[in-house]
């Protein structure tokens, strides 16, 4: 039986395989390994040694031999807390997104004894706005990698435009303090030109010193600003802000999409299992 279910919009495709178990056999896998151990003997001082540890890990499966109705054999592996003894019949289910050539294992049933098991199967569908989220995802690492990697050469070429253009306002400024301080020494009246023309040749004074200062004190405030690394501070900041947020959207929205897909199949399973028997099946998943 093959059939496709609708979750969030989007099909999954479900089929199932039944039979009657023949044999039942228990598999059991061991694990060893060793850790620590080793030492060193110094020729006057001593020295120590230390054994190896040993560890060991036993995994737990069973492996049964179905047959179908129409006298197809095949051999399936499962965990050790499915139970079932030959004669019991057993129904498999299986989930794969819609259209895909193989699926995983999402449930047993077992007839005979009116029980039955569900899996999670992950990525049977997709997030919806899970494009948006991956932005969010991204978009942050990449300022980071920005601020890390190409910032530094921006704070270097910006660096060198401060440097360049910080001493042609400085003398501006300076310039206009000397023509102020030459008038209220002297008290004259004489004329910005004039002060320029014989004092001050280089003077620039097609700015007033308030525009001078106007336009020294931005860069000033923007070179303490690159030095201290503010602006890199806060694009780190903000992008691991963002990135921390997207990503706790994206793992809740995942496990709602998975919540979502886990009761439909279990819905699946349970109508599957009611098939044979009118009572209520129980879950022991």
């Amino acid at each position: 039986m093959s059939y496709q279910v609708e979750v969030n919009g989007q099909k999954i495709d479900v089929w199932t395989r039944s039979g009657r178990v023949e044999n039942v056999a228990l598999k059991e896998t061991t694990e060893i390994w060793t850790s620590g151990g080793g030492g060193y003997i110094h020729p006057q001082h001593g020295g120590w040694i230390g054994a190896p540890q040993m560890h060991s890990r036993s995994t737990q499966s069973k492996e049964l031999r179905i047959r179908s109705a129409d006298g197809a054999r095949q051999t399936i592996s499962l965990s050790d807390d499915i139970t079932c003894i030959a004669g019991d019949e057993m129904t498999f289910v299986y989930a794969s997104p819609a259209g895909a050539a193989s699926g995983s294992l999402a449930g047993v049933v077992n007839h005979t004894e009116a029980v039955w098991w569900s899996y999670t199967v992950k990525k049977l569908i997709g997030y919806r706005g899970g494009r948006i989220l991956a932005c969010l995802l991204f978009g942050p690492i990449a300022a980071i990698i920005l601020s890390l990697v190409v910032f530094p050469k921006y704070v270097d070429w910006r660096f060198a435009s401060i440097n360049a253009q910080l001493p042609k306002l400085e003398k501006g400024i300076e310039d206009w303090n000397q023509y102020n301080d030459f008038r209220q020494a002297r008290r004259s009246t004489i004329s910005v030109e004039k002060f320029a023309a014989q004092y001050r040749p280089s003077m620039d004074y097609s700015l007033s010193q308030d525009e001078y200062i106007a336009r020294r004190n931005p860069l000033l405030d923007e070179w303490y600003r690159l030095k201290l690394g503010s602006y890199q501070f806060w694009i780190l900041t903000l992008g691991a802000a963002v990135f921390l947020v997207a990503l706790v959207l994206y793992i809740l929205r995942r496990q709602s999409v998975e919540a979502d897909v886990a009761r439909a199949l279990q819905h699946e399973i349970r109508k599957i299992a009611s098939m044979s028997r009118d009572e209520e099946i129980s879950s022991v998943a």
